[in-house]
C-alpha cells in the first residue's frame, strides 16, 4: 500500500477513544503522544514483563549493566597498560544482580511509572487483552470499546524445537539476567548479539561458556571482516564459539545439561551447568485473537502492517517488536525503533500523517568489548539490491591516534558509497568505543552526506570518532601517508 487508508472520526460511543495494548517503548510513545492531542485514552500493560517492557526490565539495560560490571572485574585483572598492575579483585556475584536489580527499578520508577505521572488523558490498566471484535477487548474480564486501537505488546523468546528441550531447565534473558549463583559453566545457543553479550558477561566473571551458532559465521548480519574480528577477541577470552552448529538434543545427565550437536558433519557432545537459549525472538500475539478479528499475521507469527503500520483494519495498527513487517521492510526489532514506531503509529492513526519510517539510518550495535556496530547497507546487501560492485574501504584503527592511548589499535572501520554519486551509504565498525560512535555514522546516513562532508568538517583529537573522518579519507589519500591530523 502507498496511501494511508482513512480512519474515521467515528459516530459510536466508545469507552476511550484511543486503545493501548502494550506498555512498552511503542507504546509508552504512543500514549505521550496521545495525551498531547487530549485524546482519552486506555494503555493495558500485561504479560510476563513489568510496566516499560523488555528493553528497560530484562533487556538491554539490566544486560548493559552486567557488561559494564564484567569490564570492570575483568580490566582489573587483564591491565593493558605498563605501569598498573593486575590486581585480585573479589565478585560478589549476588551483590552484582541485587545492584542490577536496584538500578533497573530506579530507572523504570522514573521513566515509566513517573510519566505516567504528567499524562492526563492516560488511564493505566494491569491484565492481559484479547480482542472480542474489533471494536472491543477483554480485560480480567471486563469488556472495553474503544475508537481506535495500537498493538503494542512486544516480542518474547523464541524457543527453537530442539529435542528434550523442553525437559530441562533452560534460561532465557529473563532468567540469566536474574541467576542467584554464578554458574560454573553454560551452553549458549545462539550466536547473536544476545547470546554473544551474555557470552562474554558470564565468561567474565568466570563460567565457561560454550556458544554454538548454527550460521557460518557469528554475528552472521554483519560485515565477514568484523564477526571474524569479534570471534577471535572472544575466543582469545577463553569463551568457545562454534558455528555451523546444529543442536540436534539436549537432555540432563548425572546432573548437568549434554547438548548433542553437529558440526559441519562431526557429532560432538558438551556438557555444562546451564543452558541458555538465545535464537531471537517471537512477536506476543498468540493470545490477542487478531486472526479472528482479521488482522493478519505473518509467517512468524508477528503482525503485518504497511508502510504506515497500520494493519489489515484501518482504525488498528501495531509499533515495537509485535510487527514481524511493514510493507516491505523487516522489523529491526530495537528499544529506538519500537519508540519511533510508537510515535509515529499514534501520529498516523490519530492525526491522519502519513508518515514512513526511514530505516536507512536505523543503527544497531553487539555491546561486547570490543562492541560490533553497523549502520547502512553491507557489501553483500549493496550487490544484492544493485548487482554492483561495493565501493567501500575499510580501515585498521591501527591508523587512529585514540586507538593507541587506549592499547584498542585491532580493530576496523568499513565504509560503504555509491560509487556515482559519493554519497555513504554505510558504516560499520568493531572495536573501542564504536557503539559511542555509530549515532554519529547514523546522522551522516540520514543526512545523505557524501564524503567530502566528512573529509571537511574538522573531528576533535584525539578521539575514536576520527576513525570515520580517516576511513573517508582513504578513499582520497594513501591515510598510511598522513600526519594525526588526517589532512
Amino acid at each position: 500500500m502507498t496511501k494511508q487508508n482513512k480512519i474515521s472520526n467515528g459516530v459510536e460511543a466508545f469507552d476511550y477513544q484511543f486503545i493501548i495494548v502494550g506498555g512498552g517503548a511503542a507504546g509508552f510513545a504512543a500514549a505521550i503522544k496521545a495525551d498531547s492531542l487530549k485524546i482519552k485514552t486506555l494503555m493495558i500493560s500485561g504479560g510476563k514483563v513489568p510496566l516499560g517492557g523488555t528493553c528497560i526490565n530484562v533487556g538491554c539495560m539490566p544486560s548493559k549493566r552486567l557488561l559494564a560490571v564484567a569490564e570492570a572485574y575483568w580490566n582489573a585483572k587483564h591491565s593493558k597498560f605498563d605501569g598498573v598492575q593486575n590486581s585480585a579483585p573479589k565478585l560478589n556475584f549476588e551483590e552484582v544482580v541485587k545492584s542490577k536489580d536496584a538500578l533497573i527499578g530506579k530507572l523504570q520508577s522514573k521513566a515509566y511509572a513517573g510519566t505516567l505521572k504528567f499524562l492526563v488523558y492516560v488511564t493505566l490498566k494491569e491484565g492481559d487483552a484479547k480482542f472480542i471484535d474489533e471494536r472491543a477487548i477483554e480485560v480480567n474480564g471486563e469488556k472495553i470499546t474503544g475508537e481506535k486501537f495500537l498493538i503494542s505488546t512486544g516480542s518474547s523468546a523464541f524457543i527453537p524445537p530442539i529435542s528434550g528441550l523442553d525437559s530441562v531447565d533452560y534460561l532465557t534473558n529473563i532468567e540469566a539476567l536474574s541467576l542467584k549463583e554464578l554458574p560454573k559453566s553454560m551452553i549458549i545457543l545462539g550466536g547473536g548479539p544476545l547470546g554473544l553479550e551474555f557470552s562474554q558477561i558470564y565468561s567474565r566473571f568466570g563460567t565457561k561458556v560454550t556458544v554454538l551458532q548454527s550460521a557460518e559465521r557469528i554475528a552472521d548480519r554483519e560485515e565477514p571482516e568484523l564477526s571474524n574480528f569479534l570471534r577471535k577477541k572472544l575466543e582469545e577470552e577463553g569463551i568457545t564459539i562454534y558455528t555451523s552448529a546444529r543442536t540436534k538434543s539436549v537432555s540432563r545427565r548425572d546432573g548437568f545439561i549434554e547438548v548433542q550437536t553437529d558440526v559441519r558433519g562431526k557429532e560432538i557432545i558438551i556438557k555444562a551447568e546451564k543452558i541458555l537459549v538465545a535464537t531471537g525472538v517471537r512477536a506476543n500475539t498468540q493470545s490477542l485473537n487478531l486472526e479472528s478479528i482479521g488482522v493478519g499475521i505473518g509467517k512468524k507469527g508477528g503482525v503485518i502492517t504497511n508502510e504506515f503500520l497500520q494493519t489489515d483494519l484501518p482504525h488498528i495498527f501495531a509499533a515495537g517488536d509485535v510487527v514481524d513487517q511493514y510493507g516491505d521492510e523487516v522489523n529491526p526489532k530495537l528499544e529506538t525503533t519500537a519508540g519511533r514506531e510508537g510515535f509515529v503509529a499514534a501520529s498516523n492513526l490519530l492525526e491522519n500523517k502519513g508518515i514512513k519510517i526511514d530505516f536507512r539510518s536505523t543503527p544497531r550495535a553487539i555491546f561486547t568489548d570490543p562492541s560490533l556496530v553497523s549502520v547502512g547497507l553491507t557489501d553483500a546487501q549493496i550487490v544484492k539490491q544493485s548487482g554492483l560492485t561495493c565501493g567501500c574501504r575499510a580501515l585498521s584503527l591501527e591508523l587512529v591516534p585514540k586507538a593507541h592511548i587506549l592499547e584498542a589499535a585491532d580493530g576496523l572501520i568499513k565504509m560503504a558509497i555509491d560509487a556515482k554519486t559519493e554519497e555513504v551509504i554505510g558504516i560499520h565498525m568493531a572495536g573501542a568505543r564504536a557503539d559511542e560512535i555509530i549515532s554519529m555514522a547514523s546522522f551522516i546516513i540520514k543526512n545523505r552526506m557524501k564524503l567530502d562532508d566528512i573529509i571537511e568538517n574538522t573531528f576533535i583529537f584525539p578521539t575514536m570518532a576520527e576513525s570515520i573522518k580517516w576511513v573517508a579519507q582513504s578513499f582520497r589519500k594513501d591515510v598510511s601517508k598522513l600526519s594525526c591530523c588526517t589532512e
